[in-house]
């Protein structure tokens, strides 16, 4: 594990110690909601904001968020999601008639599967993981084997593996993959792909022999509610059955006891059947497994890792309970535990922090209060459905778009609400209001009503995009 997280933790402590390297990944990871262009553009105007109570104050939120999603298994190394395609050449022989087994541009190889993906080097070994990964006998061993007939014919891209499925047994090997833009994160770490060798020489493939189910459905409402009602059950078996799988790993390790390996063969077929649901059925009742397996891990004695807690606490909607610690056997032994418990080092900076004032020019507001409390609600408003999206896990990439289209319609109403075409006054108004700058805002601070004041980011972000030149303007104060 020390090897495997290695560039991560050095890259953590780089961000917290050179403010360069932290605005190089602002840079990077900037998107329509955050305010990090924002951050940007103030930093490359006078290089002292990064002194500043907000920058000091968001660089700790930023790099908190950062390591909180290092220590849920977002670990920096050479790898990437890249998108399957099957035996691509033998594909073209049998376009034109030609016998597939004359496809020469992979070999069956003992101990590996043969690919072809220009994201890594010739030669290499690598290690593949398809989602839903419920065992070790899913991890794959690659061989990266280059051929020229690859090059002639296909314009793959970086983005692209070509498997050899011709005798092999990749797909059951990746839990039931096809080539319909199904992907999978691959990786040439040297420790994880010592360990996808030992997996795969080690631990058989799973082979889905369940048959396909022999009930027969009519076209009536009646039917199509038990396939709705069947096909929603095989949607949530497919993060149960992850979950459970999880668990079942953990055990098979501490308690060396042969069921457990049994069950996550059992769920990572489960899971494949689920996903697979809407296109075939299959003749089991995936839900009662899944309890059957669950009731006799006896989990609630046996308890979870330490890393649950967590995973658990961060996937609570706000106003749930967390999740009960007493449920946390210590004794578990798990990798991700390691994660859990990283250190990191301490950065304190040489530099005084300097007050928002030291940048702030105050512009007076000279249009009518209201107006300017209208455009504050707007934002107010555009602040709770960007809260609420965050904590749902269940928010999609819909929901993304959705919200940034809602940005846009709010940056264009704030537009048409306030008249003033260089919104200084309401700038400087808004943000004094919720930074508490001047000592008037400080002496009315219990009579301020924003909700902004906790959103500070989101502020900034919008009206930034509603006058970038003067939001720069009234942070312009002892630039040199």
């Amino acid at each position: 594990m020390e090897n495997v997280v290695s560039k991560s933790k050095t890259y953590i402590e780089l961000l917290k110690k050179d403010d360069d390297v932290f605005l190089e990944y602002l840079k990077d990871n900037k998107n329509f909601s955050n305010d990090y262009e924002v951050l940007i553009s103030l930093c490359e105007q006078n290089k002292d904001f990064t002194r500043s109570e907000y920058f000091r104050s968001r660089k700790y939120d930023i790099i908190k968020t950062y390591i909180n999603n290092f220590k849920f298994g977002k670990v920096i190394q050479n790898a990437d999601n890249l998108v399957f395609v099957g035996s691509p050449y033998a594909m073209l022989l049998h376009a034109v008639g030609e016998d597939v087994e004359k496809d020469d541009t992979f070999q069956q190889e003992k101990g590996t599967i043969q690919c072809y993906t220009h994201r890594f080097e010739d030669g290499k070994h690598l290690a593949c993981f398809r989602s839903p990964h419920n065992s070790k006998n899913n991890i794959s061993y690659l061989h990266n084997v280059y051929n020229e007939k690859f090059d002639k014919y296909f314009d793959f891209g970086k983005q692209i593996i070509a498997l050899n499925v011709i005798h092999t047994d990749i797909q059951d090997r990746l839990n039931g993959c096809d080539f319909d833009s199904d992907s999978g994160y691959i990786t040439d770490q040297e420790d994880i792909v010592g360990y996808a060798k030992k997996c795969y020489l080690e631990f058989p493939t799973i082979v889905n022999n369940i048959p396909k189910d022999k009930n027969k459905y009519t076209n009536s409402l009646e039917q199509y509610a038990l396939v709705d009602n069947k096909l929603s059950h095989a949607q949530s078996a497919i993060g149960t059955s992850s979950n459970i799988a999880q668990l079942a790993q953990t055990y098979m390790y501490n308690f060396n006891a042969e069921k457990y390996k049994e069950y996550v063969c059992i769920l990572s077929v489960i899971a494949q059947i689920a996903i697979d649901s809407a296109k075939r059925a299959f003749d089991i009742d995936i839900v009662s497994e899944i309890d059957r397996i669950k009731n006799d891990m006896n989990v609630s004695d046996k308890g979870y890792p330490a890393f649950w807690k967590h995973i658990k606490d961060k996937k609570a909607k706000a106003g749930d309970k967390k999740f009960n610690a007493e449920k946390i056997n210590k004794k578990l032994v798990c990798p991700m535990n390691y994660l859990m418990e990283m250190k990191f080092k301490n950065f304190r900076n040489d530099s005084s922090t300097l007050p928002m004032s030291h940048f702030f020019n105050k512009f007076e507001l000279k249009e009518d209060r209201r107006i300017s409390k209208k455009v504050e609600k707007l934002i107010e408003k555009y602040s709770i459905d960007l809260y609420d999206c965050r904590i749902d896990q269940e928010c999609e990439y819909s929901d993304y778009i959705l919200l940034k289209s809602n940005f846009e319609e709010m940056i264009e109403d704030i537009r048409q609400t306030y008249i003033s075409k260089d919104y200084l006054g309401l700038m400087s108004w808004l943000i004094d209001r919720a930074f508490m700058i001047t000592n008037y805002s400080k002496g009315h601070k219990g009579e301020s009503n924003s909700i902004l004041k906790k959103n500070k980011s989101l502020l900034l972000k919008t009206l930034y995009d509603v006058n970038q030149k003067n939001l720069l303007l009234i942070f312009s104060k002892n630039v040199i």
